[in-house]
């Protein structure tokens, strides 16, 4: 497959410029949301849309008539939203986008919300659908992805919401990273859409570790965790962590306490506050081990943090993935790795840009919490639910 031989790419000077790069990362949730937009509107054969949450608020409006017009040109489009990340308007967005000839679909809808059944992944008796859920009912499709024409890839901490967005311009400044690839990575983030539109996430299993990190079913996700601690326990120089919900199990807590006493650098940046009730708390819990073992910890101001990278040594990851029970245990993941030196050096400057935004925690400043740091732990009793 030729991943750069996208016709469109030579109309134009922006649509050249477009396609210029194979790796490309954005920050700035209009500078993606805009990238992406362009490839929909630009193409031609196919689109295979997936996303936690899609809202009809200004973003996802955007998103509903660019798809819409897409199917109009006879581009063949497939939408893949979750059943509890976009409950809100999830009704509204299918049933707009099934009208105008869209394959549309929601993964686990919520037992009650029957409307939203015609839609479901999964189909089957009213009884079947109740079982099925209890049975599923903590596993969401976190992913956010979108693939144009076989050929290029859209993916990172991004939903289709305006949250994203900065204030200026109507959303809630969320800090996100976003990225877009033209290579091989395409064809491997397209094996495991497929997997999961075909709801036969265990034919994946036995896919190789490459480039692109998915935990289709309980081997992947066994897999991407060991994958992920060893490379920590190996790490000779430094392991730098961006994460929106940091909560993750002993063993991944063990192994950057060993690498902090071999004399590498661990520094873990987190957000100042959470969408998600008690999280921060939950975060907090983790600080006086970590922060006596070594381990600079930094949280980011004003805005939410809501972006999820890794860098140890020279291996960069980024994606959807949380370092919290959920990400690892129950729900539907896809992170992928960086190739091109401009992107890692990129990645970098990004990471060292917003540590110095942010605030470190100190051992003094945890002392002043007091009975706070105690009650902190409380949240972990519900961590395999957060």
């Amino acid at each position: 497959m030729n991943y750069t031989s996208n016709k469109s790419c030579n109309n134009t000077p922006q649509l050249r410029n477009f396609c210029a790069e194979t790796e490309l990362l954005f920050y700035k949730g209009s500078d993606y949301f805009n990238n992406l937009l362009l490839g929909i509107e630009h193409a031609e054969i196919s689109i295979e849309l997936e996303s936690y949450i899609f809202r009809y608020d200004s973003v996802g409006q955007r998103f509903v008539d660019a798809l819409i017009a897409a199917r109009g040109r006879g581009v063949a489009v497939r939408v893949l939203i979750d059943g509890i990340g976009s409950a809100e308007d999830g009704q509204l967005i299918t049933s707009l986008l099934s009208s105008k000839g869209i394959d549309s679909r929601i993964y686990h809808p919520l037992p009650w919300q029957i409307n939203h059944y015609r839609w479901a992944i999964k189909q089957g008796s009213l009884i079947g659908r109740l079982l099925f859920f209890v049975k599923a009912i903590n596993q969401r499709d976190h992913r956010k992805l979108c693939i144009v024409d076989n050929n290029t890839l859209w993916t990172g901490s991004l939903n289709i919401c305006r949250q994203h967005l900065s204030v200026a311009d109507g959303g809630e400044g969320w800090r996100d990273f976003g990225i877009r690839i033209s290579d091989k990575r395409v064809a491997e983030a397209k094996i495991t859409f497929e997997s999961i539109w075909q709801s036969k996430t265990r034919l994946f299993a036995k896919k190789k570790l490459r480039l692109i990190f998915s935990n289709l079913s309980p081997f992947t996700r066994r897999r991407k965790y060991r994958f992920i601690t060893r490379k920590m326990e190996h790490a000779q120089h430094r392991i730098w962590i961006t994460n929106a919900y940091f909560a993750p199990s002993s063993t991944f807590i063990n192994s950057i306490k060993k690498a902090c006493r071999r004399g590498v650098e661990v520094r873990l940046l987190v957000p100042s506050r959470s969408d998600v009730f008690l999280f921060r708390s939950l975060t907090a819990s983790y600080y006086r081990e970590l922060i006596l073992a070594g381990v600079s910890i930094s949280e980011f101001p004003t805005t939410f943090l809501h972006a999820k990278a890794l860098i140890i040594d020279d291996f960069y990851l980024l994606g959807s993935t949380n370092f919290n029970h959920r990400s690892f245990l129950h729900d539907l993941e896809l992170d992928v790795t960086l190739s091109s030196k401009k992107s890692k050096t990129s990645l970098e400057k990004q990471f060292i840009a917003d540590c110095n935004k942010a605030t470190k925690i100190t051992t003094t400043q945890l002392e002043k919490l007091g009975w706070a740091a105690y009650i902190a732990w409380l949240p972990r009793l519900l961590r395999y639910w957060l």
